[in-house]
């Protein structure tokens, strides 16, 4: 095979392989990959590595002949412990190195002479079986295969940068999907949600409108904030503010998710607004020590369709509040600010990475 379809295939196994194990896939562990991919025709001095090196080749074509001791999973072994150091320093080039070289092997069998694998056992391996099938080096044949695996390498790459799921996320817009994928991500990117649906109580449709996610509600419910900056919910519950048809996921600048655990005993709500600010959320469920409905008095009420951050209910004790925050800001608990409260909180702030991810 000319290089180019050698170099081609080489990067798409590499494709295939980093999707399958996570391994990183940089440029490069491609060029490395790529200049592996041909360096089995070292073995004769007509071939584009064996023109670079060309002592080296012309003295393995007298000695074995060309698509021999080269081509062989010998050979192949031979390499893999030679390069053990490589593993040591970068483990992910040393996959790059074997990955490149035995992909020049597999795709040498689609041609008419194949490939002894077991040499020096003079077996040689072809596929398909049927020589009419097989393809001849430089033909029409071998451009046209070259062509194909260059799309796969392109979609193997393009899954690869997005995540099979997201793909199947942003494909089937199914709002189940987009929940998951949130969840996936939510501690490394900054994610927004495409929603089409409608209100469910006014019934407005929504048509592909775009809103920041803020956190998840159960398996298939967005908190999202809407345009007036309140967090309103997204899914396909009936519940929801908005009944989703169909749900996209938009992965956007990488974010790291700043947490802190905030634990009372009696003191005042308002002492957790000197290690926060207003971009931070605060979620748990605590004891206020304060009746439900002077605490009530003093909240402000959600509006219509409005998530409820901060839930008052009875408890324990007739002077006592079961006080749930849930996404609550800073502004929010103003009001409860002297309440004291016995339990932990947890804060989480989203911010920003300078550096690419």
């Amino acid at each position: 095979m000319r290089a180019v379809t050698h170099i081609s295939f080489s990067l798409f196994v590499l494709g295939v392989f980093s999707g399958i194990t996570k391994l990183p896939l940089g440029l490069e562990s491609m060029v490395i990959g790529g200049i592996s991919s041909i360096l089995p025709d070292m073995d004769t001095k007509e071939s584009t590595v064996g023109k670079i090196l060309f002592p080296i080749s012309s003295r393995l074509e007298k000695i074995f002949g060309h698509r021999t001791f080269t081509h062989s999973l010998f050979f192949c072994l031979l390499l893999s412990i030679g390069l053990i150091p490589l593993f040591f320093f970068k483990s992910h080039w040393y996959y790059a190195v074997l990955l490149g070289y035995f992909s020049h092997l597999i795709i040498d069998c689609v041609n008419k002479t194949g490939v002894p694998f077991f040499w020096p056992n003079k077996t040689y391996f072809v596929f398909p079986g049927s020589p009419r099938w097989r393809i001849q080096v430089g033909s029409l044949g071998e451009y046209i295969l070259c062509g194909v695996i260059i799309l796969l390498t392109w979609a193997t790459f393009y899954l690869n940068g997005i995540g099979l799921r997201s793909w199947m996320s942003a494909v089937l817009a199914s709002p189940e999907l987009a929940v998951k994928e949130y969840r996936i991500h939510a501690n490394t990117h900054q994610m927004s949600v495409k929603v089409k649906g409608f209100y469910t109580l006014s019934q407005e449709t929504v048509n592909d409108e775009i809103f920041p996610v803020i956190d998840s509600d159960g398996n298939k419910t967005l908190i999202v904030k809407n345009q007036d900056n309140k967090l309103i919910t997204v899914g396909e519950n009936p519940n929801t503010t908005i009944q989703a048809h169909k749900m996209v996921i938009l992965k956007d600048k990488p974010i790291e998710a700043k947490t802190n655990s905030f634990k009372f005993a009696g003191q005042r709500l308002g002492l957790i607004s000197k290690y926060i600010d207003d971009k931070t959320y605060i979620s748990g469920n605590v004891i206020a020590h304060e009746r439900p409905r002077f605490l009530k008095m003093d909240l402000k009420p959600f509006s219509s369709g409005e998530f409820e951050s901060i839930k008052i209910s009875a408890g324990t004790d007739e002077y006592d509040s079961s006080l749930e925050l849930r996404d609550a800001t800073l502004e929010q608990l103003k009001a409860l600010e002297r309440v004291g409260i016995t339990g932990e909180l947890v804060s989480r702030k989203i911010v920003l990475l300078t550096a690419a991810y």
